[in-house]
């Protein structure tokens, strides 16, 4: 949904706006969201629908000790098992399991946001292992704080400022695979979340969906993390849909829209029909038809969702080029970027995947029917303006400082 509201301290999803969740509850189902990202929770809105909010994450920093952050900056392996975990994933399974065993019968609804493949890459030495050696682990353990410093900060803010030359080959290379193990874990947490199902005689009727929010450059374009631009690294996404009793495997090319989810369960699961500019059924007999498609990228208002103070981009072509949001339409073959402010970029998919060639002069034909396409996109999904409530409420920043200021009364 594009929507922005405002919020106690974050942009917040409007109560104009429906939720997967909010749908089913008013079904009856029983819905529950156990995530490890505080943004999914009720200050934001998007939580709206789940009668159970958990943040096994917040339990897992309560249940680690300082000696835990110690070690961290230290670099060591850590001595004892439970002080060696990952970000969340193995707690936000324990407590599925309980919920499961403790829910009252009939129809449910869950929601699981695992952030292991978010960095700092934390998993169990056990899991690095399987990618690194001995030496390597423990660089990686080194990289985290002692070497750049703050490794997420270096990744996200200094390669905006200098690209990625300070991170020398062999240290880029420890990374990628620490990032691969990163991946290697959570296949088995998702396995044993399966398996949970299974146990408790769910699985067969149940609608199951794999996907993310973002992918990570690693490097590619001289980047790293996933704040700036809208390249493939980022927006093409795992996705896998598993309808109730399983289906032969069937690998789809067509671009589709994560949005096109809400869709897809609410017809799953109560007859629904896709709403018009509301996604489409990806389960929906002979699939989903091939359209553009479109995604986006800010990384102002990234930190600004963090809670975090907008960083100063270098005074450069490259930190001025980072900084500008962008919009992206593709196609099943070609792509049109739009920065906000800049020129626009066009790569041919198939014959340049890794977007090195802008073909903008080439191909203006292309360029102009992808544009006339995003154009009508946004006529029939315009930005959601704010309500007077919601920007001059007794709760929103912008109505608690015009009140300070005394241009607003109650």
């Amino acid at each position: 949904v594009r929507a922005h509201g405002v919020g106690r301290t974050t942009p917040a999803l409007s109560e104009d706006f429906e939720t997967t969740a909010s749908v089913l509850a008013e079904a009856g189902y029983r819905t529950a969201s156990f995530a490890n990202n505080p943004l999914i929770d009720h200050h934001t809105g998007l939580a709206r629908g789940f009668q159970d909010v958990r943040l096994p994450t917040h339990l897992r920093v309560l249940g680690r000790s300082s000696l835990q952050r110690l070690i961290d900056r230290a670099g060591f392996v850590p001595p004892l098992p439970w002080l060696d975990s990952d970000q969340g994933a193995a707690l936000s399974n324990d407590r599925i399991a309980r919920w499961l065993g403790e829910r009252e019968p009939g129809p449910i609804f869950l929601f699981v946001n695992y952030t292991e493949a978010h960095l700092p890459w934390e998993v169990p030495e056990r899991h690095r292992r399987e990618f690194l050696s001995a030496e390597e682990s423990a660089r990686s353990r080194a990289l985290r704080w002692r070497v750049h410093g703050d490794i997420e900060d270096a990744l996200n803010r200094r390669v905006a400022r200098e690209g990625t030359d300070f991170l020398d080959a062999d240290d880029a290379a420890i990374l990628r695979r620490q990032y691969d193990a990163t991946l290697h874990y959570l296949d088995e947490r998702v396995a044993e979340l399966v398996g949970l199902f299974e146990a408790a005689g769910l699985w067969r009727d149940t609608l199951f969906i794999v996907t993310s929010d973002h992918g990570e450059y690693l490097g590619d374009h001289d980047l790293w993390s996933h704040l700036y631009r809208t390249y493939q690294d980022l927006t093409h996404v795992a996705l896998l849909v598993r309808p109730p009793g399983g289906i032969t495997g069937v690998r789809s090319d067509t671009p589709v829209l994560l949005s096109d989810l809400h869709a897809t369960v609410l017809s799953a699961t109560l007859g629904r029909s896709p709403q018009a500019g509301r996604g489409r059924d990806l389960l929906a007999p002979g699939g989903p038809a091939p359209r553009p498609v479109v995604s986006e990228a800010g990384p102002l208002g990234a930190q600004a969702a963090l809670g975090r103070q907008p960083f100063r981009m270098a005074d450069s072509p490259r930190g001025r080029r980072l900084a500008r949001p962008e919009v992206a339409i593709r196609d099943e073959r070609f792509k049109l970027v739009r920065p906000e402010g800049g020129p626009p970029e066009l790569y041919d998919l198939v014959a340049d995947p890794g977007e090195r060639h802008d073909l903008l002069r080439r191909r203006p034909e292309v360029a102009r029917r992808l544009a006339a396409a995003l154009r009508a996109f946004e006529a029939a999904e315009p930005a959601h303006q704010p309500s007077g409530e919601e920007l001059l409420g007794p709760d929103s920043p912008l109505g608690k400082a015009l009140r300070a200021l005394g241009y607003v009364d109650d």
